[in-house]
């Protein structure tokens, strides 16, 4: 009968806590969200494939004031709210759990939490998505959208061009001085036609 020689309890503690921190970083690396991606660029008004179904960005409006809740909530910046639709046309659900508007040397973060839209077969989903942007930095502003898991591999984000340049940012800039910008903050869910 053979004994084996018994590791001391340190050197058993430090393998698998170096395992453990091994494993971790791999998990990081694989859900690192901003390197690990396909883009899949989209027109705006016009459904892109994306994942199990398609996406569509629509309707972008500006303003100085957002209204919310029966309450009204102004910015010295811009609120720029974009409609939000997800279709899932086959057997599989879309899920779009994360979003953020990129402009040319800016990202900018929903203003509220409610940026996940989802969609089950057969069935279409349209919201809002605001944000609240630095009107001196627009140009280029591109919404880009992804599924937004805890741990997720290679993956797509629809990009879609909202359409601002340099050329027309001073006339988007000045039509916002006044209006309220009023969000559809609810999902609406639809029968995909």
């Amino acid at each position: 009968m053979r004994t084996g020689r018994r590791l001391p309890p340190r050197l058993v503690t430090a393998l698998i806590t170096a395992g453990c921190v091994v494993l971790a970083a791999i998990g990081l690396r694989v859900s690192e969200p901003d390197d690990n991606f396909q883009t899949v660029r989209g027109t705006l008004g016009a459904p892109v494939a994306v994942n199990e179904g398609n996406v569509t960005v629509a309707d972008l409006r500006v303003g100085n004031s957002l209204l919310q809740n029966d309450a009204v909530t102004q910015t010295a910046g811009l609120f720029v709210a974009v409609k939000v639709t997800v279709a899932a046309p086959d057997r599989d659900s879309l899920i779009v759990g994360s979003a953020r508007l990129l402009s040319e040397d800016r990202v900018y973060l929903p203003y509220t939490t409610l940026t996940s839209l989802s969609a089950v077969p057969g069935f279409q989903s349209s919201m809002d998505f605001v944000f609240e942007v630095d009107p001196a930095r627009i140009d280029g502003l591109a919404l880009e959208l992804w599924r937004g898991e805890i741990v997720m591999g290679y993956h797509q984000r629809v990009r879609v061009p909202l359409g601002v340049t340099g050329d027309n940012a001073d006339q988007l800039r000045s039509s916002a001085q006044r209006p309220i910008v009023e969000p559809q903050t609810n999902r609406e869910t639809r029968v995909i036609p």
